[in-house]
């Protein structure tokens, strides 16, 4: 049974939340940060830990450890999480319904699969297997990949990803006469793919509509034997449709029918919700393929996974002309002198996209204009920087910077643990979307002691329209006008917003279209 994270999840920690309030646990010290959760005493908790033992993040173990403090929560529970594909297959089987695909391995074509884990990420063109060659192949293909999470599970501590990792002498390679518990081999069923999701309401299950996959148009459509593949199950174009009820009714309720089934089959009950995937073969005849626990439903439909690779790799690209060719384009310089004009950013500083640490140096050079201070505020300064760009993040360390995060905000940030006198958020927080800004602003203001500055770009249409007519991957540069939902977040109990003020940001050097920002900077009362 493959678990299928949500964006804030891909993370290497995950989050316990109650209405706006997120706590985040990560595997090395679930534990003390489930602890420190409880003993805030919030009335209700949502657990969205999804992880297996092979996973890098926290699920299983937490989960265990969190039902033992018998504090309310709803979301999935630990003996849910233990669960993988096999056991809705012998499940179902047993109970001689709903219909599973054969577990024959020499009944060809057969498809090789991951066990548990999120388990899609193993699969590519290559699983489908037409003959014994093939599909011994793809066994070992599989095996190797499976390899590290079967480390990870047993303990290990974790290894450099650059290198493959040292098996245990006990695990011997897989074969199809000795599969370990984490492959499985079983009939390929070609046919139409349709998902429903199904939501508990006590130990009642109830599915909603259903919804028939829409694959890319590079698909070919007269392929029998296409299947959601980890890049396709992602790729931009993939979607869902509703089914309509009023098309064919007895497809409809089928599909319902059989969704519920599998959910009930798969004890799932106190699960909270699921979907369940479910192919109708070319004769007809529908059969479950699996039943996905927390799935990643609350999306928004433009949600992609790359795009903040190739945003990365643009900055990588113009990094070393940045401060001489971009920034005078840009007001960046002159707006923060003012803001350090008026306000103290001596101590700990958190840098959200750093760049090549322009705000670190200017408060470096404020403090050696006054010499009186200079010596006691550099010593108890500390620049932390964050950025999607490795080659920003180099440049910014060169400048002085004492250590840089590297990855988008919105995955990097919730796993910072560490608290700064001061956190800078400029000209970022236009490439989050809208579901991910209070999540950056929350935890600005859960890890800053004395202020938070945020800058808020108002991305004009034209900008937008001009970037997505750019060759690749200058194309991904889009941006979100945030102000209203800046404004929206309020000012947090405890902060005052010391300082709003709109000002010229900057010149796209790409579309020549003006920029103006927002800028808002909280102190902590």
């Amino acid at each position: 049974m493959t678990c299928e994270a949500l964006p804030i999840t891909a993370l290497p920690s995950i989050n316990l939340s109650r209405v706006d309030d997120h706590r985040f646990i990560n595997k090395a010290n679930y534990r003390q940060q489930i602890d420190t959760a409880v003993t805030e005493k919030f009335d209700f908790y949502i657990n969205f830990m999804w992880g297996q033992p092979e996973d890098e993040v926290e699920g299983v173990e937490a989960t265990e450890y969190f039902e033992s403090l018998n504090v309310p929560f709803i979301g999935l529970r630990s003996r849910i999480l233990r669960k993988s594909k096999t056991d809705l297959y012998e499940a179902a089987r047993k109970k001689g319904s709903p219909p599973v695909p054969s577990a024959d391995p020499n009944v060809f074509p057969v498809i090789v699969k991951a066990v548990r884990s999120c388990a899609r990420q193993f699969l590519s063109d290559k699983s489908i297997c037409f003959t014994a060659e093939e599909r011994d192949a793809s066994i070992a293909n599989i095996d190797r990949q499976l390899q590290p999470g079967r480390l990870r599970a047993l303990g290990y501590p974790p290894t450099d990803k650059s290198k493959p990792p040292t098996p245990p002498l006990e695990m011997k390679p897989a074969t199809v006469y000795d599969l370990p518990d984490d492959i499985i081999v079983q009939e390929f069923i070609p046919g139409i793919d349709y998902s429903v999701v199904v939501i508990g309401f006590g130990k009642t299950p109830i599915a909603l509509n259903p919804t028939i996959y829409n694959y890319p148009s590079s698909e070919d459509a007269s392929n029998k034997y296409r299947f959601l593949t980890f890049d396709i199950k992602f790729h931009p174009e993939l979607s869902e449709s509703l089914v309509n009820r009023e098309d064919d009714p007895q497809l409809f309720d089928m599909l319902q029918k059989l969704a519920v089934e599998a959910f009930q089959v798969n004890d799932m009950a106190g699960g909270s919700w699921g979907n369940v995937d479910i192919r109708i073969k070319p004769d007809g005849k529908p059969v479950v393929i699996e039943v996905n626990p927390m799935p990643a439903v609350f999306l928004p439909p433009d949600f992609g996974y790359e795009e903040t690779d190739l945003i990365g790799k643009v900055y990588n690209r113009v990094a070393p002309q940045y401060d001489a060719q971009y920034n005078p384009q840009s007001s960046a310089e002159e707006v923060l002198g003012r803001l350090l004009s008026k306000f103290n950013f001596d101590g700990s500083l958190l840098d959200i996209a750093c760049g090549t640490g322009l705000f670190g140096r200017l408060i470096r050079a404020k403090q050696m204009s006054h010499p009186n201070r200079a010596s006691s505020a550099t010593q108890n300064s500390r620049h932390i920087g964050l950025d999607i760009s490795s080659e920003m993040a180099r440049l910014a360390k060169e400048s002085g910077y004492d250590h840089v995060f590297i990855g988008p905000v919105q995955e990097v940030l919730p796993t910072i643990t560490e608290s700064f006198d001061h956190i800078m958020c400029y000209q970022v927080i236009h490439f989050v979307s809208a579901f991910e800004v209070s999540l950056v602003l929350s935890r600005c203001f859960q890890l800053a002691k004395q202020s938070v500055t945020i800058d808020v770009d108002e991305i004009p249409e034209a900008y937008n329209e001009a970037i997505e007519k750019l060759p690749p991957p200058n194309n991904v540069m889009t941006s979100i006008n945030h102000v209203q939902e800046v404004r929206d977040f309020g000012v947090p109990r405890g902060w005052k917003l010391a300082l709003e003020e709109r000002v010229f940001g900057w010149k796209s050097p790409n579309t020549n279209v003006d920029v103006n920002t927002t800028l808002f900077h909280f102190e902590r009362i």
